[in-house]
């Protein structure tokens, strides 16, 4: 995977020590990645905990363009998780194969409602 990076804020690959701020797509790129690593077929995806660290700097100051994007829009967690996969591959396309592999459909890169809810755990409606 090819980090994004920003010329005004670059990261350090563990994250859990900026040099500076990220932006939030570049948290959600590194929480995309966390996710989906070792996922190689559907049958292997479990919901997973997040990373600490990283949910800590997502919510903090560095995060706080994505939760203003959230509430403006009301979106459920399972809505803001499908959303937030969907902007990290957007800005990170060399996710998308990890993202279709994980859902048993290689040319699917972009996320669906049943790979958000195996990934983060969340009921069905």
């Amino acid at each position: 995977m090819t980090a994004v990076h920003s010329q005004s804020a670059p990261h350090d690959v563990s994250h859990n020590r900026p040099r500076t701020l990220a932006s939030p797509a570049e948290l959600l790129v590194l929480r995309a990645a966390d996710l989906l690593a070792g996922i190689d077929a559907p049958e292997a995806l479990v919901a997973r905990r997040p990373d600490e660290a990283l949910e800590r700097r997502l919510h903090g100051a560095e995060g706080r363009a994505w939760h203003r994007l959230v509430d403006l829009f009301s979106l459920t967690p399972a809505e803001a998780d499908l959303l937030a996969l969907a902007v990290a591959v957007a800005a990170e396309p060399a996710l998308g194969p990890a993202v279709g592999r994980a859902q048993g459909q290689p040319h699917r890169l972009l996320p669906t409602e049943p790979l958000i809810k195996r990934l983060h755990g969340h009921a069905a409606r």
